[in-house]
């Protein structure tokens, strides 16, 4: 690995390969050299931009997971209900 001095990132070199069988039998060979940016882990952090949005997508994402796990009670499977809100709350 070649690494370049930026702030916060390390940069590298890498060959890839990839082998991939088809359900024909053939067989492809991919080959490629790849470069690499690697984000210390602690710095880079996505973020929404816009609040509204942001908002709307987590109304969103807590309205679909709820009534999932609605519908599993109703099939008896509180369980799993519980553990999906459960990793609901932990995402949140």
């Amino acid at each position: 690995m070649i690494k370049h001095k930026v702030p916060g990132h390390r940069l590298g070199i890498v060959n890839a390969e990839c082998e991939i069988k088809g359900i024909d039998g053939t067989t492809f060979h991919k080959e490629t050299r790849l470069l690499i940016n690697v984000h210390e882990p602690n710095r880079y952090k996505p973020a929404m931009e816009n609040k509204e949005v942001c908002m709307h997508y987590y109304r969103v994402k807590v309205a679909d997971v709820i009534k999932q796990s609605t519908e599993l009670g109703q099939k008896g499977k509180y369980k799993e209900a519980r553990n999906k809100l459960g990793r609901l709350i932990l995402k949140l």
